[in-house]
């Protein structure tokens, strides 16, 4: 013998009618219509939508005299999620023209800690010992591209083949890098 179901109402609470003619289940439907077929670019999340679309239908159908036509509670939730969308690009800096150059201006300086000499200073004691302990031929190959930017004109500084400049500007390179990174393990980037 087939068990039966236990004693349910024959209506559940979300298919009680709530004011004309509407039920919960109909409101939470409209939402979900209003969410997902807003036609504008939105940064707000789907969640967020359909729940500003759901307050704004429920509003509407208990503040309407006479039944509202379901396109009528659709546009009040569509017109408070432009609203929402509104306060949240403001609030993230974004306007109707795009970003708003003097929030993130504000923000980037409010928000930023106060920068130190620090770095500068250990990288400018570091770059003088390191400077110092290179050989004088290091030295004189990392200057000469220095001076010139280009590997071409260097070499022919030093009265050198391009070919050769190369080879030894990458072992003087790997010299300074070896003085640079002593006692740590480089990275990648730093040619391992």
């Amino acid at each position: 013998m087939p068990e039966t179901a236990p004693d349910t109402p024959t209506t559940r609470a979300e298919d009680q009618p709530l004011r004309h003619g509407y039920t919960a289940r109909a409101l939470a439907r409209l939402a979900n219509y209003a969410a997902t077929q807003y036609r504008y670019p939105t940064p707000v999340p789907w969640e967020e939508r359909r729940d500003a679309a759901w307050s704004a239908i429920a509003e509407h159908l208990y503040t309407a005299t006479e039944p509202p036509a379901y396109w009528d509670l659709i546009r009040a939730g569509w017109n408070t999620i432009t609203t929402h969308t509104r306060k949240h690009r403001s609030t993230h800096g974004q306007t109707p023209h795009g970003s708003a150059p003097q929030f993130h201006r504000y923000w980037m300086l409010a928000a930023t800690p106060t920068g130190s000499p620090e770095e500068r200073v250990v990288e400018r004691l570091a770059l003088d010992q390191i400077w110092a302990a290179l050989t004088p031929r290091n030295q004189e190959l990392i200057r000469a591209l220095y001076d010139h930017g280009d590997y071409t004109a260097a070499a022919e500084s030093l009265g050198l083949p391009v070919s050769s400049f190369y080879s030894l500007i990458s072992r003087a390179r790997r010299a300074f890098t070896a003085l640079w990174l002593e006692g740590e393990t480089p990275t990648r980037a730093w040619g391992n």
